[in-house]
């Protein structure tokens, strides 16, 4: 019988996730390792990675956090609130430039909300996508 994964661990992961980290979910084991272009950061030689037990989690492309940013500014109901977010995502500089207009609005516990129920939909969507059996976040 395959185990069931805990769905927080693997948003967790995905939290980790960037242009040079891959994390995978080791289907024998459970566990999550993550690997940089050149290295295992859990000591797992990168070759192994290429077993079929191993299922490489979403990517930073995959998961699209300035889609989610784009997605959050437009539930923004204020439009005193909206507007600069919007103006926040133009340009270069756009990560910073919108935390900076969380934080001038006062709006951070609202966005890491939205955010981590975007990345527990996408880790339950890997979990179906893998026929993967998961519990809730909540557990």
């Amino acid at each position: 019988m395959k185990s069931i994964i805990n769905l927080k661990a693997i948003v967790e992961a995905l939290c980790m996730v960037n242009d040079e980290t891959t994390a995978f979910y080791n289907t024998e084991t459970g566990a999550i390792a993550f690997q940089s272009e050149y290295d295992s950061y859990d000591g797992i030689d990168t070759e192994e990675f290429d077993d079929a037990k191993y299922i490489a989690l979403p990517t930073q492309r995959d998961i699209g956090e300035y889609g989610m940013m784009e997605r959050f500014t437009e539930t923004a109901q204020d439009e005193r609130k909206r507007e600069p977010l919007e103006v926040s995502l133009q340009g270069r500089g756009v990560f910073r430039r919108f935390k900076d207009t969380l934080i001038r609005m006062d709006l951070q516990t609202e966005w890491y909300e939205f955010r981590d129920a975007a990345y527990a939909e996408i880790a339950r969507e890997w979990c179906e996508r893998h026929g993967l059996q998961y519990e809730s976040e909540d557990k």
